[in-house]
């Protein structure tokens, strides 16, 4: 039985678990899942791309489309390009600007049938297009008030687009309200394609993801260079979110995973076990010399105690670093980052650990959907190559 989200996933930590399940069965399968690889079997670019249209600057989104076709879209250029299933360039769809199918803050990705959508969270809107590339329409996010909650005011902005025609987005806000303490949740938002909200589906703390710092009149508000707050995953699939609690170990050895559907249900809510890993010493004191010689250092107003006191770095590794929804409804979870090769652990649709990975820090898988993977992976300089593995299990 689902848990009304009425209680919104309003308080996220304190929400009372509607499935019970055996803590020891969990934490056996979160020790010991399947291991599963990734085999490549493609790739596109790279460092020795041969032209222009295979060299790859910051790759956003990935979707595959009718026939295998693949769909990047490129964050510097703003532009989607298409390569076909054997990975040869075929054209690319839309350019830098604000008009008709123009984007300026080119976001998620995906198909809806043989309609491609892209959402822009500059522009706060949806464009669609045919698989050819021919645009269908432009559709602008309504100016609105989305919720005004203690006097602030979130805007709402699309981010997944549902088969239903309906989106899933989230309440935007200026960083500096989180900084300030004004803002402690954030609202996740059934939508209309224009941005008029249909109900909030549910609310999640933002925490430690903002800094600030004063010296005299001058206000500075940075983003953390380490955060625990919880991550948003929309899984347009299934048309779902997850919400993935993951605050640095104080004491209790659990991240908590939580999937809420399009209709605000709360359909399940689990915790997984994982041992805590200390952030070492050389590690924390990376980090605050970059933050010293940022802020600081040059143009900077700011000391270094001040510096010091005001970044945000746990006595533990976060938990769960990025995480990516796959076209089952399965979850994947990338967890501690600065242990060597990164353990992957994949969530099911029903909450059980399906299976693990082992990956390269340099992997990163960004679309999966049945045994084939597309991701990125990155040479010494950073340069990325597009890779589709076939998954093993």
């Amino acid at each position: 039985m689902s848990a009304r989200a009425g209680m919104h996933v309003a308080t996220l930590g304190l929400l009372s678990v509607s499935v019970l399940i055996s803590t020891a069965v969990t934490r056996a399968a979160a020790q010991n899942p399947p291991q599963w690889t990734l085999v490549p079997e493609m790739r596109i670019g790279g460092a020795d791309a041969v032209a222009p249209e295979y060299e790859f600057t910051t790759i956003r989104g990935i979707a595959i489309g009718p026939g295998g076709a693949l769909f990047v879209t490129q964050g510097q250029e703003q532009e989607i390009r298409v390569y076909d299933a054997q990975g040869k360039y075929v054209r690319a769809i839309g350019r830098k600007g604000g008009g008709p199918g123009e984007f300026t803050g080119l976001g998620s990705i995906g198909f809806v049938g043989d309609t491609l959508y892209t959402t822009d969270f500059q522009l706060r809107r949806i464009t669609l297009f045919r698989a050819d590339g021919s645009l269908i329409s432009t559709i602008g996010a309504e100016a609105q008030e989305a919720v005004r909650t203690d006097s602030v005011v979130f805007r709402a902005s699309p981010v997944v687009l549902l088969r239903d025609g309906s989106a899933l987005g989230a309440g935007s806000y200026a960083s500096h309200l989180v900084a300030s303490g004004q803002i402690t949740r954030a609202p996740v938002y059934r939508l209309t394609r224009t941005g008029r909200v249909v109900e909030t589906v549910a609310w999640v703390p933002v925490g430690t993801s903002q800094g600030s710092m004063q010296s005299g009149t001058t206000q500075m508000y940075f983003t953390q260079p380490i955060s625990d707050a919880p991550l948003t995953v929309f899984s347009p699939a299934v048309a779902r979110v997850y919400v993935i609690e993951r605050a640095a170990w104080k004491g209790t050895s659990n991240y908590r995973v939580t999937a809420v559907s399009a209709a605000g249900d709360t359909l399940w809510s689990r915790p997984y076990p994982y041992r805590p890993l200390p952030l070492s010493r050389s590690t924390t004191d990376s980090i605050l010399n970059v933050s010293i010689r940022r802020f600081s250092g040059g143009r900077g107003t700011f000391t270094a105690d001040q510096v010091r006191t005001a970044v945000y770095i746990p006595d533990h590794q976060v938990t769960v670093t990025r995480a990516l929804a796959a076209a089952d409804g399965s979850l994947w979870l990338r967890r501690e980052e600065f242990a060597g090769n990164l353990t992957w652990t994949v969530v099911g649709p029903d909450g059980g650990i399906a299976g693990a990975l082992s990956l390269a820090p340099n992997v990163r898988p960004m679309t999966v959907s049945g045994d084939r993977v597309w991701g990125v992976e990155l040479d010494d300089a950073d340069v990325p190559t597009l890779v589709r593995w076939r998954l093993q299990k």
